[in-house]
């Protein structure tokens, strides 16, 4: 019934800014490609009846928007603004029936509406937040399956090398995906909505590449390789390049438990070939510890998700430019070790 819509519905569910109408497009754009009213509800934990309401509000008037409430919206009051501060400290918007991983505005505008039969108008809530000092800003994700006393472990242990053992130089290393089709960011438009035109590699071609980095914290230098495999061969082919050179330095090497790194040959490399590298695994689930992860994340912000790529010797090309471009400082900044001295500070270590 909504197959005709299908093209219209994705470009709607890519770009929709508004959290409720996202969830909507969502469950819409999923039942225009075949799937069942059901499972889509089941997907997105609404009743059948929910996604049917949807369904013909969108056939009557290709809308998912909310309908106009009557009346003027309620305003804000002092004992809101603590209920506020309350369960946005609290951060479970789960507990009140509100399926999201944090609080937004509509989402804090849901809440008062499911909670308190309060209806809320988005922009005051808005002005009321920054009123009390709220700040919206990109949320860090953390591991419940992170073991803390592992990482304090690890803290000490990298303390009492980097203080005792004299290494030269300290370099984490991990990988990242890339995709050769841009995923999409914000962006100025002077329309209603700003469509992306991403356009896929032709039938046939690499769509996707891996970026191997390495960065040395000390001196804020990266060496980085983008290959088509995610597999242990080419994690060699990065560590040829760090071997050819750190040749006359003592290294300290970090990084986690990825597949590429426990793999036999990436042992029998590192032990036959690389002696002057001394070896320290990061704790599970510990992204936050490893300065690599956040070069990725900058490279993500300024080019991974905005740019369409003609294929690998173009991802590796744009990388290359890029990295060259930054400065040392950049780097070190970017690689900042302050994370694994937050937990050292919890010890004492003398």
């Amino acid at each position: 019934m909504l197959e005709n819509d299908t093209n219209i519905l994705g470009d709607l569910y890519k770009t929709c800014k508004d959290a409720k109408e996202k969830i909507r497009f969502e469950a819409l754009y999923a039942v225009s490609r075949g799937n069942t009213v059901k499972s889509v509800a089941n997907i997105i934990d609404v009743e059948e009846s929910t996604v049917y309401d949807w369904i013909n509000r969108w056939i009557l008037e290709k809308s998912a928007s909310d309908k106009p409430k009557s009346g003027r919206p309620s305003k804000i009051t002092k004992k809101d603004e603590q209920e506020i501060r309350r369960v946005v400290d609290e951060n479970n918007p789960t507990k009140y029936g509100i399926n999201a991983l944090v609080y937004t505005t509509a989402e804090l505008c849901q809440y008062f509406e499911n909670v308190h039969r309060k209806s809320i108008n988005d922009e005051t809530m808005r002005q009321h937040l920054h009123k009390m000092g709220a700040h919206f800003v990109k949320g860090q994700i953390t591991y419940k399956e992170a073991d803390i006393e592992k990482q304090i472990e690890f803290a000490k242990e990298f303390y009492n090398l980097t203080v005792n053992y004299g290494f030269d130089r300290i370099v984490f290393i991990d990988e990242a995906h890339v995709s050769t089709s841009a995923r999409g960011r914000y962006g100025w438009t002077f329309n209603e909505r700003l469509i992306i035109d991403a356009p896929q590699s032709k039938k046939g071609g690499k769509l996707s590449a891996n970026y191997f980095g390495a960065v040395e914290v000390m001196k804020g230098k990266i060496t980085q390789i983008v290959d088509e495999s995610a597999k242990a061969p080419s994690l060699i082919k990065l560590l040829k390049l760090l071997k050819k050179r750190y040749r006359n330095d003592n290294v300290l090497l970090l990084w986690d438990g990825g597949k590429p790194h426990k793999a036999g040959i990436t042992k029998d490399f590192l032990r036959d070939k690389m002696q002057n590298f001394h070896l320290l695994p990061l704790p599970p689930y510990s992204p936050d510890l490893d300065p690599e992860e956040h070069v990725h994340n900058h490279l993500r912000d300024k080019i991974f998700g905005n740019h369409n790529f003609r294929g690998i010797d173009h991802i590796r090309a744009i990388i290359d430019y890029h990295v060259k471009k930054l400065s040392s400082e950049k780097v070190r900044n970017l690689g900042s070790l302050i994370p694994i001295e937050m937990l050292l500070s919890f010890q004492n270590l003398s």
